[in-house]
């Protein structure tokens, strides 16, 4: 049967709170003593067991998105499969029917008609086109690997500053 843990912000909290007891002076009616072994409890006892099983988890956690993205990969793969299995059918059925030279076929519960598509503009020569027709796009960017080193480097860049977070790391 195993132990179950507090919470983490539980165990935080109340880490705090006997650190908070231990170092305020002679607080009435408390032993010092069972203070600090309720301390080296939570610290060499409680807090490394939730750690590891955050860690647990964290594996866990790091396996199914794995899974997940292997998951998301096949179907992906799969369903362009099926797209290009089903383009090829109606192509298919469009090769035979202008074979045929005809505008439906049917079987005894389908049927299918060859329709003309929606005209789309096919541009043999764009060198060519008057200019009222072309578009021209224009795209900005910020070179933030350069900004960092200017900054670094101890140069000032206006509308630019260098911001450092936290985030954990699993080292073991």
């Amino acid at each position: 049967m195993s132990k179950t843990l507090a919470p983490l912000a539980q165990i935080v909290a109340d880490v705090e709170a006997l650190k908070m007891a231990l170092s305020m002076d002679d607080a009435a009616g408390v032993d010092r003593d069972d203070l600090s072994a309720d301390l080296d409890a939570y610290l060499t006892d409680l807090l490394p067991s939730k750690i590891d099983s955050y860690s647990h988890v964290l594996r866990d956690l790091d396996a199914d998105i794995s899974k997940l993205k292997a998951w998301e990969d096949d179907l992906r793969a799969r369903r362009k499969a099926q797209e290009s299995r089903k383009a090829r059918l109606f192509d298919r059925l469009a090769a035979a029917m202008q074979a045929m030279d005809t505008k439906a076929i049917e079987g005894e519960v389908s049927k299918f008609v060859l329709v003309d598509s929606t005209p789309k503009v096919q541009v043999t020569d764009a060198s060519v086109l008057p200019a009222e027709f072309i578009i021209t796009k224009t795209t900005e960017s910020v070179d933030k690997n350069a900004i960092k080193a200017l900054i670094q480097r101890g140069e000032h860049v206006p509308g630019a500053a260098l911001e450092r977070g936290q985030h954990v790391r699993k080292i073991r």
